[in-house]
């Protein structure tokens, strides 16, 4: 476990060193207060750079919780001496997993250790992914309309600023462009229609009617409004004004200090753990079992066919009767077929289903949303028109405020409103909200798998001899060590994978943005608060979540699949024999009580089942089951066991 620790530490160190040099560049180069830009390029180019940059978050930070996890199992990995003096009080501690109980009972001044770790661990991961944002840039235009000869000859404007479109693109021009300027509409027709307005050159117009078209005149510099709908001639093509790219990729100095702060704990929590965890510690069950094999707890012995339930029970006895110390709690066999799910206690159960499903269900309440507000845009949401919309990518018509239900107060007579929606800081909070969760679900699933695999490992033992799988296996022993402390490599790869997958998706799902309005000259733009009596000039800067309905989808499906596998998994039938209870430590005991010379037997192969006890020829003779490396039995169905 030193060497696991000291991997994760070094992960943490190279982190904060990264996370630093960035702090350290972006203090010194603020230039939109507080955020710095990193780059300014085509908004194409700086949404795959920030495509790259949440993968490479995702990964790293699914490296940093995986050590949390790691680090908090090692911290409330009980010793010898730990668990045997919980057992002389007539209780038990837990065996490779990830227990509180074990700190409540023996770990108090590892509490605080421990909730750091966890403090760190959820936030760390949303913060980071939150902090750096692109700034995509929003052209303030105007769609003029001239006759053909005026442009033929380039009298009023540079044609080499202008770009020529099909007038099926001229069409689709939106509202909210960011790589295109304004708009010339070209026709043939004559135009007769009073003139209005008055305009020295076609790239400095002004007008307040965005979407409408201006008709130019040939008798002089006038133009008309239209309506886009009412245009009343045949355009031949449009011409549109070329923009450079202006979108930036900036990132945030107060969330990156954030950031840093939750870093540097993390890597002092890790630190703290090789310091804390003295003596050598249960990490595995495999840990347990080749200590009690060597040194037999004398307090469970006649108890071998006891399970956790039997077992609490017994103890519960205990504390209120000493002397029931000695009596042997001998126990008919019958062979029970147990499935992983048994190891989960059914509160816990409930718990995780009950907590996916919610989840799920949000997320697709939130998918409706998304629809919803495409359906008012008359725009299409079949999968072609979603995969175009892409993943973490802005779009003014899959951009806005998504209010939590709980947001909204009673403001005035027959009025709720959400008080927090204008804030900068709301929208940054409620988009990490999804990458907690994610983090959250991560722990509880790997907690999960870890009882549920540790259930297999125990009841193979009563289909042949196994080497136990330690920590730190014995030189020249049978011992292995191929595990993640306790969760199988098989199973842990896949499972930070799919953390990796649906932490990166949620991230392209729902994000903050921040825009910019430019004009054609790529000046800066202040907007008009019209909302007042007094309008005021507002920054051209507007903010929001940005959300991609095909994120949604794809994480949805995601979750369901972690769920299904978790369930699935949960059904496998184990092999049955040994009583349930792999993780508690006094059911590992009473299973652990081998033949006197047979106390090395940790370091061979081993299985559990019954042994000759001198005096198996007596019909109703009491047997023994253990687990040891000598030849067993299978037990008899109905015959006393203790």
């Amino acid at each position: 476990w030193h060497s696991g620790v000291a991997g994760f530490s070094l992960l943490a160190a190279t982190v904060l060193i990264a996370n630093i040099s960035a702090l350290i560049w972006v203090a010194k180069n603020l230039d939109d207060t507080p955020f710095a830009t990193i780059a300014t390029n085509s908004c194409k180019s700086i949404e795959n750079s920030l495509f790259r940059i949440h993968l490479g978050i995702n990964v790293l930070s699914a490296g940093l919780l995986a050590g949390s996890n790691y680090c908090m199992q090692c911290l409330t990995s009980p010793t010898r001496e730990e668990v045997d003096a919980a057992h002389a009080k007539h209780s038990y501690l837990n065996i490779g997993i990830l227990s509180w109980r074990n700190v409540i009972w023996f770990r108090k001044r590892r509490a605080i250790l421990l909730t750091s770790l966890l403090a760190s661990s959820v936030p760390l991961h949303s913060l980071h992914l939150i902090s750096p944002t692109n700034t995509p840039q929003i052209q303030f235009f105007y769609r003029l309309g001239a006759l053909q000869d005026l442009v033929a000859d380039n009298q009023i404007f540079n044609r080499s600023r202008w770009a020529n479109i099909s007038v099926t693109e001229c069409k689709n021009y939106q509202d909210y462009e960011s790589d295109r300027g304004s708009l010339l509409v070209v026709t043939d027709s004559n135009s007769t229609q009073p003139a209005v307005g008055r305009a020295r050159r076609l790239e400095t117009a002004k007008s307040d009617f965005n979407s409408s078209v201006l008709e130019y005149h040939s008798g002089g510099y006038d133009f008309q409004y239209y309506e886009r709908e009412g245009w009343p001639f045949p355009a031949s093509y449009c011409l549109s004004l070329k923009v450079p790219g202006r979108c930036r990729l900036q990132i945030h100095l107060w969330l990156l200090v954030a950031v840093v702060v939750l870093n540097f704990f993390k890597l002092a929590c890790f630190l703290g753990t090789f310091s804390e965890q003295r003596g050598t510690p249960f990490m595995t069950v495999g840990d347990a079992i080749a200590s009690f094999m060597r040194y037999p707890c004398a307090l469970s012995n006649g108890m071998c066919l006891l399970s956790e339930g039997g077992v609490m029970k017994t103890l519960e006895e205990r504390k209120h009767d000493e002397d029931s110390e000695t009596v042997r709690h001998s126990r008919r066999f019958q062979r029970k077929h147990w499935r992983y799910y048994h190891s989960v206690s059914f509160t816990r159960w409930v718990v995780y289903a009950t907590s996916c499903g919610l989840v799920i269900l949000a997320s697709a309440y939130y998918y409706n949303e998304i629809i919803s507000r495409y359906r008012s845009f008359r725009m299409q949401y079949n999968f072609q028109a979603l995969r175009e919309l892409g993943l973490g990518k802005f779009n003014v018509d899959s951009s806005g405020t998504i209010v939590p239900p709980w947001c909204y107060l009673y403001t005035s007579p027959r009025q709720f409103k959400c008080q927090l929606e204008q804030s900068n800081t709301f929208h940054m909070i409620m988009g990490s909200i999804p990458q907690v969760i994610t983090s959250t679900i991560y722990i509880a699933v790997n907690y999960l798998f870890t009882v549920m695999i540790h259930l297999r490992d125990w009841t193979r033992l009563a289909l042949r001899k196994h080497p136990l799988r330690v920590s730190d296996p014995e030189p020249n022993s049978a011992q292995v060590s191929t595990y993640w402390l306790s969760l199988p490599y098989q199973y842990s790869i896949p499972l930070l994978i799919s953390s990796i997958a649906i932490g990166w998706l949620v991230s392209q799902s729902l994000f903050y943005y921040r825009f910019t309005w430019y004009d054609d000259n790529g000046l800066f733009v202040n907007l008009w608060d019209a909302s007042t009596d007094n309008p005021a000039v507002l920054p051209g800067r507007e903010y929001g979540l940005g959300y991609s309905a095909l994120g949604v989808i794809c994480s949805i499906i995601s979750g369901v699949m972690v769920l299904g596998v978790s369930l699935a998994v949960g059904l496998t039938k184990c092999t049955p024999g040994l009583p349930l209870g792999p993780t508690n430590s006094f059911v590992i005991a009473a299973a652990c009580h081998p033949p006197e010379n047979d106390r090395h037997a940790a370091r061979n192969l081993v299985r559990w089942g019954a042994v000759s006890t001198g005096h198996d020829a007596e019909q109703d003779a009491t047997g023994h089951c253990t687990i040891t490396s000598r030849r067993v039995e299978v037990p008899i169905e109905g015959r006393w066991y203790a």
